[in-house]
């Protein structure tokens, strides 16, 4: 009898605990529809911090740079379902496709149990993020962020202060301290190892472009060229090639570029910015004529 009630007291508990975290979450995304609207927009934009800083979308017309530091295919596969069905409108979907995103998953990374996107997860992701990166769901400091979403009911906020992507301005200009770090950069040989729980979100981002009849189009920002980059990027096209052969690959990496124009060695300024956001915007209006 004791353990009867201790259970139904467990239940209980359980009960109400899901039914504060849903209203909760209805209250987080109670603006999620308007914020996350922009119907001028046909293409979309999703990438890391490279094309976060790299890709100014205010220079080419009817682009929506939805990308973020450290985004992983997964947060990008979240956020690219999440947006679409907001945004019916869209016709074109370009995802970055260099060596961060296919030798590498960022862990710990606060945007991938964003609110916004816990409808469109399935069990399979959260089982995902268990066992890759259980680190995620272990921190409660990455849960802050629910903060700016409840912000928005009361005051104005930008899509961009969400924290779920926009172009953001870097002023920063770090490239020599990069470049004296890479004096001894060596050839990498056998360390391209694809990550291949990420690059499994990159196939359901292709399969989802597929169902949808959303143009699919990869790209790659422009990185300081040094010898491991310019292999890792050989090891790219031969991916890119043998996996998605009718996915067009937009690759910027080793465009030269004055060392003004780079923040860092793998992120472009303010001036880069400029420079490559009018290259694809040509470049795109050459490839839709």
């Amino acid at each position: 009898m004791t353990q009867n009630r201790f259970l139904l007291r467990v239940l209980a508990f359980m009960a109400v605990l899901a039914l504060l975290v849903f209203c909760v979450w209805k209250a987080v995304t109670w603006t999620r529809d308007d914020l996350c609207r922009r119907p001028e927009a046909t293409t979309l934009v999703l990438g890391n911090s490279r094309v976060q800083y790299g890709f100014d979308d205010s220079l080419i017309p009817g682009t929506w740079n939805s990308a973020v530091n450290a985004d992983n295919y997964n947060v990008i596969y979240w956020r690219l379902k999440m947006l679409h069905l907001r945004n019916p409108q869209l016709q074109r979907v370009m995802v970055i496709f260099d060596q961060t995103q296919i030798y590498n998953y960022f862990k710990n990374i606060p945007d991938k149990v964003h609110p916004y996107y816990w409808d469109v997860m399935t069990l399979e992701d959260w089982c995902g993020l268990v066992a890759h990166d259980s680190g995620i769901l272990l921190n409660p400091l990455h849960y802050l962020k629910i903060l700016y979403p409840l912000k928005s009911l009361v005051s104005p906020i930008s899509y961009q202060d969400l924290g779920i992507g926009g172009y953001t301005r870097l002023e920063r200009d770090k490239l020599s301290e990069d470049k004296a770090l890479n004096e001894t950069d060596t050839s990498r040989n056998a360390a391209f190892q694809i990550h291949a729980y990420n690059v499994s979100y990159l196939h359901k981002i292709y399969d989802y472009c597929q169902k949808h009849q959303l143009e699919l189009i990869f790209f790659n920002m422009p990185s300081y060229p040094t010898q491991s980059v310019i292999e890792g990027n050989t090891y790219l096209h031969l991916f890119v090639e043998e996996k998605y052969p009718d996915v067009p690959f937009l690759d910027y990496e080793l465009m030269q570029m004055p060392d003004s124009c780079y923040g860092d060695a793998a992120h472009l300024n303010y001036r880069g910015a400029k420079i490559i956001s009018e290259k694809i915007a040509e470049d795109l209006g050459d490839y839709t004529r």
